[in-house]
């Protein structure tokens, strides 16, 4: 990882400088050595990029040209995707809120991570859709060969009215093979739905979503006392890679977009079994790319994974496009 991380800044200084990128090589490596190796490559990097007049941060930038290490910088991109907003235990035993969503341009997508709770409240009012373009400002670039959009509190999200009509997907997770899985893992696995089980619904908090105990016919949150509970699916199916196979869970957001449907229309599947029935019959044998994470279950020890989001792969449009790259057609 380091070393590939080494050889984007090579590239890009080679790019930016004009000069031979074996000569860079040797300049960069002579400064590292002349600060007694107490710096990394890319360290040393920096400070030839900087006595060249080459910036790194506080630029804006495509995001096929996103380099580990940039610090506010400035996207362009248009939403391909919005995750649900998940919450985590923080080490003070608070609860905290993390937000996401995949821009892309021209040049590639990277998934932007929100961690400003006003930031967070875009995607929860539905203020960030898919399909709108947005210049995200002064944030910093994290990962390795995944890299990532973080934004803090000095972070903007700003409309924009420019138009992208081209843009290239490149999945902002690692693809596994489900027999690679490993508890924790988020990743992308491209598989097919090979058994399914019924829809089912559980009550939850319409306010913190989290789900309700139930005693003699209430509902308690514990957070909102006794509420009124929105009764919330959850499906569970197995997929398969030809690697291995696995339990696969969707929640209400998820499962709309692997259903593409509404949500009105999913939660009248509660009172509409036959409905429920056919569409998740429909399901079987179909291939998609799923993003998600796996997590155990304790009370069957079992990996499962947990489902953020489904892409249906169309195979006759996949091929049609490969063809065109190899001239084929």
């Amino acid at each position: 990882m380091i070393q590939a991380r080494y050889r984007e800044f090579l590239q890009r200084i080679t790019k930016e400088s004009g000069l031979q990128e074996n000569d860079i090589d040797k300049r960069i490596k002579q400064k590292q050595a002349a600060l007694g190796g107490l710096i990394t490559l890319e360290g040393a990097a920096l400070i030839v990029a900087s006595e060249l007049g080459i910036k790194f941060d506080m630029q804006k930038v495509k995001v096929g040209e996103l380099m580990t290490g940039m610090r506010n910088i400035d996207v362009l991109g248009k939403v391909v995707r919005v995750y649900p907003v998940r919450k985590y235990k923080q080490r003070n035993g608070e609860e905290g809120k993390i937000g996401s969503f995949l821009v892309a341009d021209e040049t590639g997508s990277v998934r932007i991570v929100l961690w400003d709770t006003n930031h967070i409240s875009l995607i929860e009012e539905n203020k960030i859709k898919e399909n709108d373009v947005f210049l995200i400002k002064k944030a910093d670039v994290r990962g390795t060969d995944i890299k990532e959009l973080h934004l803090g509190g000095k972070s903007a999200i700003e409309r924009s009215e420019d138009k992208i009509e081209k843009t290239k997907i490149t999945f902002a997770l690692s693809s596994s093979r489900i027999s690679d899985l490993k508890e924790n893992d988020r990743t992308a696995v491209r598989a097919t739905i090979v058994q399914t089980f019924p829809i089912s619904f559980y009550p939850s908090c319409p306010e913190c979503k989290k789900r309700l105990a139930e005693s003699d016919d209430k509902y308690y949150c514990t957070t909102h006392g006794e509420i009124k509970p929105k009764f919330l699916p959850v499906f569970g199916f197995y997929i398969d890679d030809g690697s291995a196979n696995i339990r696969a869970v969707c929640f209400f957001e998820s499962l709309k977009k692997l259903l593409n449907i509404e949500e009105e229309q999913l939660l009248a599947l509660k009172e509409d079994s036959k409905s429920s029935d056919e569409l998740r019959d429909s399901l079987l044998g179909q291939e998609f790319m799923f993003e998600g994470r796996t997590r155990r279950n304790a009370l069957f020890n079992r990996l499962e994974f947990v489902i953020n989001s489904a892409s249906n792969l169309d195979i006759d449009k996949i091929t049609e496009e490969l063809s065109k790259e190899v001239g084929l057609s």
